[in-house]
């Protein structure tokens, strides 16, 4: 039973509203994918809050958004709106901490007023962040009884509200992502809703962690460039390859005057000094703290104390020699100061007069030109210094002297020592004789502080014992020390996975959550790189990874790690190489991020997007985005089989250039983008592969500002236009058929009285009967004199010709009436020659002006075979199938006026393979090759629109092969005519 029009209208409109379900779910979905790619940008923290609430309101039309994070109670300590609440709603629990409004976008962006600071347990946002409610989500909240004040969502026009509780990696609450909408959010959003405050609570997590890292490869890269100690590394040849900046700093050079060159020659101060420094090198593979004079550029003397080894390339071959060195002049110095003092002591005892002199001036010379503070000392007073003492304690020379040697320590020492007891007992072991090398911590009289190292050499002057106590400032160097400390720290605590690795792929250090992650063991050796992640992740970094971060510096992507238990974990890497000044690769460092838990809902984005792309692709409308400037985005599977082209050869084309050109189409897509509304045109005629089609076109504009543009949705309707001019037709024809029948029945009336009339005529006029003669003779005359009448005046003749008309006219009626009337639809024995007489009889008196033709113009040739056996059919439809394919002759030679070939049909009955055969032939235009394979088709015609409806052929041929169990076939060539055979069953009788 075919389905009404309303019916079918509710299902288009069922369609168009699942259709805008798909793709008001796309949208969202193609939105939170972009927010995910946006979020990997190195934005600030402020950025990346900012960019999710904008994002949120837009993506889910939401009314507005907010971000809190969990922050000092500075407020609530001081006396907030909260923290003067009593119990309720607005009570603050925990004055020293609570959530701070950090972003809200949409209808609100006033980061201040009563919600500015939430406390913990407070509004359903502080149940949220205490864990009370990890989420809570409503689409009734006018009424909800969770929700306390529903007088202000009224107020707002709300209906709906969604709060997320945002964790960091430790699994700690960080703050709470919260959602204000005035229309209901669909459950299947709310899985999206999830998976963006998962996405917003680990960008804001990462933006905690890569601001750390910033500011601490910052402070650590500082340090390292402001360093005093020195480092190196030569090749086998002596060619320094490469050198920490406080190298030539420290020896007078620019960086580049360096490099590459020759370390005995450009640095040491005798060249031979280099040659005993490599044989000590090769006895015992490494040397420590040997001191060795250098040479700064100016040609003065450094001399310094260095720790150096052989290194080995990656084939485990000696490259060459690397190490480290610190200045020790001034160091060396004190200690030759020291040993020229004593030798001058001994002089002059034995030269005391002339010797006193001379060594106080060679004392004094050097005394004062020491690059460190050095100060003369007694058990209880400063009895000298030089001016560096000065310049280090910010005080002029001579408040120094006298002062107790401990007068500027502060009071307790880095250990908590008291500085005064730790002082006297350290000075007591000098005056003993000890050799002291201790760091201590002094305050100047400004207040600053400064640590020192510090070494007290005991002397004898005179026979008096002295300090000589020499303070060098290193508090410089320690503040680099506690920074590179605190940077170790943070590298050993971060959560992520840091390594360093050699250009070899042998790994050289993994950090304890590195270890934890892939399972080694504390005491296991560092595996090859291969070795922890998954074949297919190591081709990527051996084939992509390494080249790029060689190339570029650095190389990003996702990969996986293989851990010991077999698991295998989606990570994100980050590659960075590092090169000696010759360009050449020293080491690899990577930071590998576990995804495993972003990687599943990729995936089940990725699902979500899949399931939607197979909807659209599922669905029997053609379907074709567009964006803003006419270029299309995307078609579906229906739109490829439709035009032969896939989505992906026609992206980004005009459509006017691959779909059929329609101008009321294009026209049709200008105006829904430029007015933002749907338009739509029903039963549009369009010229598509050489045949009129009717479509139903409608244009959906896009009016997201990321995706403007249109969506054209064409349901082809060709079929149901058809259908519907087949069904007036058809109503068309049976209300003629009515007619014809009704008019049949009432010529039938007077008709039978004429012929009924002509018979009574004969029988009076003829001789035959008494009663005429008698009637005759009573008139005048004899029956004798009016047969003579009747035969001169050919009267008799006339009356058989009137009988003979009448009998042919009632013949006519009776077939209209036989053909018009419904029968029971029997199989009955029929003989399809006298059936086939009856329907041409009908034929003949088919005239149609408006088609041009006349039945009776057109030769008949019948060529029945003889004993025909009966057959058992439904006889009203096998003559409706005769009478089709003699109408369809007659019309196709309607047009035919050539004397040499008078439009004929021939028929042909006869037995052939136990079969009852038909053969119609015209000798009109035939058909060519395209049109006869498509004549069964329904609804295929060649006719004009309003004179075929394309059923006439495909009706008949299911009678024929479906009722009847029979074959149809047609044979034609243009300008041959055409010849249809009909082929039935016979069943013995």
């Amino acid at each position: 039973m075919q389905e009404n029009s309303e019916q079918i209208a509710n299902k288009v409109r069922a369609l168009e509203v699942e259709t805008l379900r798909q793709k008001r779910l796309l949208t969202r979905l193609e939105g939170l994918t972009n927010l995910k790619e946006k979020l990997i940008f190195p934005f600030s923290q402020e950025e990346k809050v900012n960019l999710i609430v904008r994002e949120i309101v837009r993506i889910f039309d939401a009314d507005f958004a907010r971000i809190w994070l969990v922050g000092p109670g500075d407020r609530c300590e001081k006396g907030c709106f909260h923290a003067q609440a009593p119990i309720g709603p607005h009570y603050c629990a925990d004055k020293t901490q609570c959530l701070h409004l950090v972003s809200s976008s949409g209808r609100y962006t006033n980061l201040e007023g009563r919600h500015a600071r939430v406390p913990f347990g407070a509004y359903k946002i502080g149940l949220i962040g205490s864990g009370a409610l990890p989420d809570f989500f409503t689409n009734e909240v006018t009424t909800d009884p969770r929700v306390h004040n529903h007088e202000w969502a009224k107020e707002l026009g709300l209906q709906s509200f969604y709060g997320h509780r945002l964790l960091s990696d430790d699994g700690q609450v960080s703050g709470v992502l919260a959602v204000f909408s005035r229309h209901k959010i669909p459950p299947e959003e709310f899985a999206l809703l999830r998976s963006l405050a998962a996405t917003a609570a680990q960008a804001i997590n990462a933006s905690f962690t890569e601001k750390a890292l910033r500011e601490s490869e910052a402070r650590l890269r500082n340090v390292f460039d402001n360093m005093q100690d020195c480092f190196y590394r030569t090749d086998l040849k002596g060619r320094i390859t490469w050198a920490s900046p406080s190298t030539p700093r420290l020896l007078g050079y620019e960086m580049e005057e360096v490099l590459h060159q020759d370390i005995k020659n450009l640095f040491y101060f005798r060249p031979a000094d280099r040659e005993k420094f490599l044989a000590k090198l090769n006895v015992t593979g490494k040397v420590t703290d040997v001191e060795v004079k250098l040479k700064h550029k100016d040609g003065s003397p450094i001399w310094v104390s260095t720790n150096s080894a052989y290194y080995k390339d990656a084939k485990g071959a000696v490259a060459g020699v690397e190490g480290s060195f610190r200045d020790v002049s001034q160091r060396k110095r004190r200690m030759e100061e020291i040993a020229r003092h004593q030798d001058h002591l001994e002089e002059m005892v034995e030269e005391r007069t002339r010797a006193l002199v001379e060594s106080e001036q060679k004392y004094r010379a050097l005394f004062e030109n020491s690059g460190n503070a050095i100060f003369v000392l007694t058990k209880d007073s400063v009895v000298d210094c030089n001016v560096k003492a000065a310049e280090v304690f910010r005080v002029p020379q001579e408040d120094l002297i006298n002062q107790h040697p401990l007068a500027y320590s502060t009071p307790t020492q880095p250990g908590g020592e008291d500085s005064f007891m730790l002082g006297e007992k350290l000075l007591a072991r000098a005056f003993e004789g000890e050799e002291l090398f201790l760091e201590w911590r002094y305050q100047r009289p400004d207040g600053s502080i400064f640590d020192s190292e510090v070494i007290l050499n005991p002397v004898s002057i005179g026979g008096v014992p002295f300090i000589i106590g020499t303070v060098a400032d290193i508090t410089e160097r320690k503040r680099a020390e506690a920074q590179r400390s605190m940077l170790i720290k943070i590298l050993e605590s971060t959560s992520d996975m840091v390594s360093f690795s050699t250009p070899d792929m042998q790994i050289t250090y993994i950090n304890p959550a590195g270890r934890r992650i892939i399972g080694l063991d504390k005491g296991d050796e560092f595996p090859l790189v291969k070795d922890v992640m998954t074949p297919e992740a190591f081709d990527i970094i051996s084939r992509e990874g390494a080249p790029a971060a060689v190339e570029h510096g650095h190389w990003s992507g996702e990969t996986a790690l293989a851990v010991k238990d077999g698991t295998e974990i989606p990570v994100s890497q980050v590659i960075m190489s590092h090169k000696d000044a010759e360009g050449r690769v020293e080491n690899f460092s990577t930071i590998i991020r576990d995804i495993s838990g972003p990687k599943k809902t990729e995936e089940e984005l990725e699902r979500l997007r899949d399931f939607l792309s197979a909807v659209i692709d599922s669905m029997p409308s053609v379907l074709v985005g567009l964006d803003e400037q006419g270029r299309i985005t995307r078609w579906n599977t229906k739109t490829e089989e439709l035009l032969g082209k896939t989505s992906a050869q026609v992206r980004g084309r005009l459509l006017s250039e691959v779909f059929p050109h329609n101008p009321d189409i294009l026209k049709m897509v200008d105006e829904a983008i430029e007015n933002e509304k749907v338009s739509e045109q029903l039963k549009a005629p369009i010229q598509f592969q050489g045949m009129l089609r009717f479509w139903d076109v409608t244009v959906y504009p896009l009016s997201e500002s990321a995706m403007k543009g249109a969506v054209i949705r064409v349901d082809d309707v060709t079929e149901r236009v058809r259908l519907e001019e087949m069904m007036i037709q058809s109503e068309k024809m049976l209300s003629v058929g009515g007619l014809a029948a009704g008019m049949a029945h009432e010529i039938n009336n007077p008709l039978a009285g004429i012929i009924q009339n002509v018979q009574v005529l004969e029988k009076r006029l003829g001789t035959g009967l008494s009663k005429n003669h008698n009637v005759a003779e009573e008139a005048g005359t004899s029956m004798d004199a009016i047969a003579r009448y009747l035969e001169k005046r050919d009267l008799l003749r006339v009356m058989q010709a009137i009988r003979e008309s009448g009998g042919r006219a009632a013949a006519i009626v009776n077939n209209m009436l036989d053909f018009s009337r419904k029968g029971d639809s029997a199989f009955l024995p029929q003989d399809l020659c006298q059936m086939m007489d009856q329907t041409i009889e009908l034929a003949s008196s088919d005239f149609d002006l408006k088609k041009r033709y006349d039945f009776r113009q057109i030769k008949i040739q019948k060529d029945y075979q003889d004993c025909m056996p009966k057959i058992r059919c439904e006889k009203t439809k096998v003559q409706q199938v005769i009478l089709n394919l003699l109408q369809n002759a007659a019309q196709a030679m309607s047009g035919q006026r050539d004397d040499d070939n008078p439009p004929e049909i021939a028929i042909r009955i006869f037995f052939k393979d136990d079969k009852a055969c038909i053969e119609v032939e015209d000798n009109g235009p035939g058909m060519d090759e395209s049109i006869r394979k498509r004549v069964f088709e329904p609804f295929f015609t060649t006719k004009e629109i309003g004179v075929g409806t394309g059923l006439g052929l495909s009706v008949s041929y299911f009678i024929v092969t479906e009722n009847h169990n029979g074959t149809m076939h047609v044979e034609s060539a243009p300008g041959k005519g055409a010849k249809f055979t009909i082929c039935l069953p016979v069943e013995k009788i």
